[in-house]
């Protein structure tokens, strides 16, 4: 994958979607991202397991109640989501798009 383990993956997903006005867009364009991804080792796209799993840890942090720690420079913030269950509703219909 390039350059990020599905964990640091699946929070950058998760930091997108917080911060997008239109979440069921910013799920379709990571939708794409994600079946655009190839590993960096071999230049092979991402096996749908993978995709899957990465999903997964999205959908595991989504449905979290943790904040997300944001640092920029010498400042600390918190990014806190408050409701999250139309964002697991679209990352369940994702998974069963992925890869195809």
């Amino acid at each position: 994958m390039a350059s990020m383990t599905r964990q640091e993956r699946a929070k950058h997903y998760l930091k997108r979607l917080l911060n997008s006005r239109n979440k069921s867009l910013e799920l379709e364009a990571i939708l794409t991202e994600l079946n655009g991804l190839v590993y960096t080792k071999t230049n092979e796209p991402l096996s749908r397991q993978e995709k899957l799993l990465i999903l997964e840890e999205l959908e595991r942090l989504a449905s979290n109640d943790d904040s997300i720690l944001e640092s920029v420079g010498t400042e600390h913030f918190k990014v806190n989501a408050s409701d999250n269950s139309n964002i697991l509703d679209v990352i369940s219909a994702m998974k069963k798009r992925v890869g195809k």
